[in-house]
């Protein structure tokens, strides 16, 4: 019970449980895209363009793949885990052990849904800061003041 294992061939993952699985691989992926191009821009000419319009659309695809690893509680793997059932059966310091027939929503469940509130409230946030800053930007040119100061 100390490192992970592969899971034995009697094991059938069904198509929900493979859509968790790559909706969290793809939620880390999206997350991290957001904090490199975070990193990217502020290191940026502050006269050029910046790509941060890339972040709240990020983020809402962020925001969509943490929601959808929720399907993991709809799959094999909360609802007929034959490797739970095998368990009980099997001579092993486990055998003892009971488990739910189902899964619940535990602590981990609800992070995830916090993280999914979240990511979804910085999207809003990113969308409306870029939109502020070209307001901003926009009202600059208009007025004339993006000459620098001459000494």
């Amino acid at each position: 019970m100390e490192s992970c294992f592969k899971y034995p061939d009697y094991i059938e993952l069904d198509s929900k449980w493979k859509a968790a699985r790559a909706f969290s691989i793809l939620t880390l992926t999206f997350a991290v895209s957001v904090v490199i191009l975070n990193i990217a821009s502020s290191c940026g000419d502050p006269d050029k363009p910046s790509k941060r319009w890339l972040e709240a659309p990020l983020l809402l695809l962020t925001t969509l793949c943490q929601g959808l690893s929720l399907l993991l509680l709809s799959s094999n793997a909360c609802l007929d885990n034959q490797m739970v059932q095998n368990v009980s059966i099997v001579d092993s310091p486990l055998r003892d052990v009971t488990f739910q027939e189902t899964c619940s929503i535990g602590t981990g469940t609800k992070c995830l849904i916090t993280a999914t509130v979240f990511y979804f409230l910085s999207s809003v946030l990113a969308f409306l800061g870029t939109k502020a800053e070209r307001e901003e930007r926009q009202s600059e040119v208009e007025a004339g003041l993006t000459e620098p100061l001459n000494a």
